[in-house]
């Protein structure tokens, strides 16, 4: 889910251990969505030098500067952050790669999808051989409920996969009574009986090659009139 030229802002400062950091490009010339909910957005962009991870509010998109990890995940997330950051740092330098660079400080953060549920994932940016490469981790913290509202799946992969063998992500329902599953090429929409998957689909759709889901929001009430209304003003078609 790219996107071309669609921000500029000043790059932060960037400094390197050792040596001085090339000077950034003052333009976004990609950028990828990773995730977006009520508040936050965790997105992907490339300057042509580095590949950068921030989160940002919904409302801010254009900010010059993504959220640290202290404001928005409180200290002992900052501090679960600044440990797999650390450790990340370790790896590369038993690998010889001692250039890692610091750009952005502590919001060098985002989220990603897995097993069925969103994870803080972080990354560090170094230059190898001159090539600007990076490596992610994991950051051991549960996204803050600001960030990622619901986050709850009520089936097991042993069940999702006895009906969608190939299945790749899950959702369902706060109500427990729909979940949505993911393969590579298919969007499946299945009633829930208890902690199980009806044997026969609701519906299904068939996905574009590499999509990825960066949204899940449920309505519930008189919001899915509302949703419903909405989505067919914009052009939605029924399943």
């Amino acid at each position: 889910l790219p996107a071309q030229n669609v921000a500029i802002k000043d790059d932060p400062a960037a400094s390197k251990e050792g040596v001085q950091a090339p000077a950034a490009s003052t333009r976004r010339p990609s950028l990828a969505v990773d995730y977006i909910g009520n508040n936050y957005a965790a997105i992907a962009w490339n300057d042509g030098d580095m590949e950068k991870l921030e989160v940002l509010p919904v409302d801010q998109l254009s900010s010059p500067l993504g959220i640290s990890a202290a404001d928005l995940l409180g200290e002992d997330g900052a501090a679960a952050y600044r440990s797999a950051r650390q450790q990340a740092r370790q790896t590369l330098y038993g690998q010889g790669i001692t250039l890692t660079a610091e750009a952005g400080g502590e919001d060098n953060f985002g989220l990603t999808r897995r097993n069925g549920h969103w994870y803080l994932q972080g990354r560090v940016n170094y230059h190898h051989h001159g090539t600007p490469e990076y490596m992610d981790f994991n950051i051991n913290s549960i996204p803050p409920d600001s960030l990622v509202v619901y986050d709850t799946l009520y089936l097991n992969w042993q069940s999702i996969r006895d009906r969608v063998p190939n299945a790749v992500d899950a959702f369902t329902s706060p109500n427990k009574d729909i979940a949505v599953i993911t393969t590579t090429s298919k969007l499946y929409f299945f009633g829930l009986n208890g902690e199980h998957l009806d044997s026969v689909p609701l519906g299904e759709m068939d996905l574009p090659e590499g999509t990825r889901i960066i949204m899940a929001e449920w309505a519930t009430g008189f919001y899915v009139d509302d949703w419903e209304k909405a989505f067919v003003n914009h052009g939605a078609a029924s399943l």
